[in-house]
């Protein structure tokens, strides 16, 4: 074989064994497997400083972080789809650049510039993070850069916890802080990982933004003294807007120093409450259940509930109370009525033990002493239960944890129940309901038939047994 031909097939022999080895799976060579998330080197400018003027803010890490982080939630509750506002794509060297209104797996969404007019561009540097508002940082302003957990590198190792930078275009930093709790005011309970803004009426561009935590508490910071309009709310499409159908609060709030307020989110609609169902609780009593909270200020009276027989007679009502009223009630009477039948049983019982005791002592005639009490034992030896916090015997956390805040204001009622003057006959009824007010103060009629059924014969224990089927509207 001539050497030209030779070296060719050398050559072909090598790029085949190089093209199988690259082929081949598994981790490169070169030390132990990286398991640690990107750490933060250094953050231009830093945190804490005052009278800087930045065109951004630039985060450095360790190593390459992945241009595709998502957000992450975590034991504290930051939800990581909030971000900034209305910005898109944008080109440009050193890497891609996303507006931070650009959800899912991008670097936008793990960005909170506040205050901030929701237009910052976020840019992938390789190692490092930039944010650069479109307008610029404006002077005498105390700003807070918010990283949220999600950041990765190319390995998929996680940053859980947020970074923050704090830093002053001014010679001092601005102090005002609003905390509060955002509710879910219908459910009755906190509501987490809610989006906070707060921002000046004269100026509605500028906002400051957070995220309530994992039992719905919030606080904004950095603010100067003044009036601003604070709004909490539940971003179910992510869109950092407040949508026709999603629940939010607002209220004015004049911030000195420290102010600690709650907000109760809630659909401000133009709708009334509609019955969603209906329930036949025995011959006695209704239970309805409305569609949307009940205003709170809000009372029946004579108007609000008719009953209407077959023949279009009106049925005698004696009442109608809140659910929970109702089971309440009922609860005590039936506890009262069992409390009473306990101590019945108790007492014959008694009797019955006392007889007996006495007649097996008559035939007693043995004498034996009665045995003699059992000596105490050894202690036993301490056994180890609660490691790091956790009972190594169930698996159950021990760690004292924190209690959900409870609302200061009365919850919206959804369930009524509507008791009748006397007990009803079987047949087939209509109730309407009018005037029953929404949280926003709109009342619509609605009206539901249902049908009262005769008992079952005696003797019948499946169809006793069997619960009342509800009665729900049309689709």
């Amino acid at each position: 074989m001539p050497s030209t031909a030779r070296a060719v097939a050398r050559l072909s022999a090598a790029a085949a064994l190089f093209v199988v080895a690259c082929a081949q799976p598994g981790i490169p060579p070169g030390g132990p497997v990286d398991k640690d998330p990107p750490q933060v080197v250094a953050i231009s400018p830093e945190t804490g400083s005052v009278n800087v003027r930045p065109r951004s803010v630039l985060l450095r890490f360790d190593e390459v972080v992945n241009e595709r982080s998502a957000p992450i939630a975590t034991s504290g509750g930051r939800s990581g789809t909030i971000g900034g506002g209305n910005g898109g794509s944008f080109g440009g060297g050193g890497g891609s650049q996303y507006g931070s209104n650009q959800m899912g797996s991008t670097l936008g969404s793990l960005v909170i510039l506040s205050p901030g007019d929701g237009r910052e561009r976020v840019s992938w540097r390789r190692t490092g993070i930039e944010i650069e508002p479109r307008d610029g940082f404006r002077a005498n302003t105390t700003y807070r850069l918010t990283l949220l957990p999600g950041l990765s590198d190319l390995r998929g190792n996680v940053l859980k916890e947020p970074i923050e930078v704090v830093f002053s275009t001014g010679a001092t930093r601005t102090e005002g802080t609003v905390r509060g709790v955002l509710f879910d005011w219908v459910a009755g309970k906190h509501l987490p990982g809610g989006r906070i803004e707060l921002f000046a009426r004269a100026d509605t561009t500028l906002r400051w933004r957070t995220t309530a935590d994992s039992l719905g508490f919030f606080s904004v910071r950095d603010l100067a003294p003044g009036t601003y309009l604070l709004r909490g709310w539940s971003d179910g499409d992510n869109d950092r807007r407040v949508g026709l159908r999603e629940s939010f609060d607002s209220l004015t709030v004049t911030v000195d120093s420290t102010l600690s307020t709650e907000l109760y989110a809630f659909v401000h609609d133009t709708l009334g409450p509609r019955m969603e169902s209906l329930e036949t609780i025995d011959s006695t009593a209704l239970r309805v259940k409305f569609d949307r909270g009940v205003a709170t200020d809000w009372r029946p009276d004579e108007r609000t509930a008719v009953v209407l027989r077959a023949d279009s007679s009106v049925v005698a009502l004696a009442r109608m109370v809140p659910a929970a009223v109702f089971d309440s009630a009922r609860k005590v009477a039936t506890d009262r009525a069992d409390s009473v039948a306990q101590a019945a049983d108790s007492a014959a019982q008694a009797a019955d033990t006392s007889a007996a005791a006495d007649t097996a002592a008559a035939r007693d005639t043995t004498g034996r002493a009665a045995p003699p009490a059992r000596a105490p034992g050894r202690a036993p030896p301490r056994i180890e239960t609660v490691r790091e916090g956790v009972d190594i015997r169930t698996g159950i956390d021990t760690v004292v944890r924190i209690p959900p805040p409870k609302m200061t204001r009365a919850a919206p009622i959804l369930t009524w129940v509507i008791e009748f003057a006397a007990p009803l006959p079987p047949g087939s009824y209509t109730l309407k309901l009018n005037g029953v007010k929404s949280l926003t103060g709109y009342a619509r009629p609605s009206e539901r038939e249902f049908r009262l059924r005769p008992p079952p014969p005696p003797g019948d224990t499946a169809a006793a047994a069997a619960p009342a089927r509800p009665v729900r509207p049309p689709a």
